[in-house]
Order: C-alpha cells, then sequence, then structure tokens
C-alpha cells in the first residue's frame, strides 16, 4: 500500500539522453512531430498482449518490467501494446493511416507519427494495454491500470 511517486520507474530525461536522442529544439518536425533516430541498441523482449513480446532498449525494458510488477502487486495487469518500430514499420502504419484519413497527412500525424518521427525508433517508447485493452483507443482512459499509471508511472 505504500504510495510511489513519477520517476520510481524511469527518468525519461535520462532515457532519451542514454539513447542519445533530444526532446528539445528540433527544427526540422513534420506535422508537429520531432525527429528520432532508430536505435541501434539490442532489444529486449517485454510482455504485451495476447503472449506477444515487444522489443524495447535494456533501460527501458528493465524499468517498464519494474513497473508492471508493481503494479501486479496491486493486482493490476499492465502490458505493452507495441514497443520499437523500425522505420520501415513506421512508414506502412503512417501510410495506413493517411489511407483511413482520406488521404489527409495532417489528420494522419494527429493520430500516428511519420516515419523518422516516432519515439518508437529509439526503443524507449512503449504504448500500455491489457489483455481486456489491447487496442490504443481511449477505453484504456477507463481502467484502474490507468488511473495506477497517472499515480505512479514516471
Amino acid at each position: 500500500n505504500q504510495t510511489l511517486t513519477a520517476g520510481v520507474y524511469c527518468d525519461p530525461d535520462q532515457l532519451i539522453a542514454t539513447a542519445g536522442q533530444s526532446d528539445s529544439g528540433a527544427a526540422n518536425t513534420k506535422y508537429g512531430h520531432h525527429p528520432f533516430t532508430e536505435t541501434d541498441e539490442q532489444l529486449y523482449n517485454v510482455a504485451a498482449v495476447d503472449g506477444a513480446t515487444v522489443g524495447l532498449t535494456k533501460d527501458a525494458a528493465a524499468a517498464f518490467e519494474k513497473m508492471q510488477k508493481a503494479a501486479a502487486s496491486q493486482g493490476l495487469d499492465i502490458k505493452a501494446v507495441s514497443g520499437f518500430r523500425s522505420r520501415k514499420l513506421q512508414e506502412e502504419l503512417f501510410s495506413d493511416q493517411v489511407a483511413k484519413q482520406g488521404g489527409s497527412l495532417e489528420a494522419a500525424a494527429k493520430i500516428s507519427a511519420p516515419a523518422g518521427h516516432s519515439e518508437h525508433h529509439t526503443g524507449l517508447a512503449v504504448d500500455v494495454g491489457n489483455n481486456a485493452n489491447p487496442y490504443l483507443n481511449e477505453s484504456w482512459a477507463n481502467t484502474p491500470e490507468y488511473a495506477w499509471m497517472q499515480q505512479n508511472a514516471g
């Protein structure tokens, strides 16, 4: 029943700096998204929805698993939905979103980052959910896991 404070699981600035990235001042944004370089670090698998795994860098994987364990100790289920994405995969996802948005690049960019401009390229970003909420949509905001993360995830 110990209350955890933000930053217990990871320090985002430290993880970004470790990966040689910067989240500030990039002049070459694309539809509001900053550029990110694809990591060349080894990726570690973390538990994802429906028994799958996704890749994260070593530090990000350790932080995510620590957060998962803390949530599980309180009866909550947090799993990865997506982690590392190559530029090629991000290009496919963005193209699919452009098609869903009637060809509008701007509308697609409100939902998905263009290739080269996704934090998922760094291996530091992870989208979360669980088997009951495996999709990236607003229903996750109505779960006890989301409320817990608002209070505890750094």
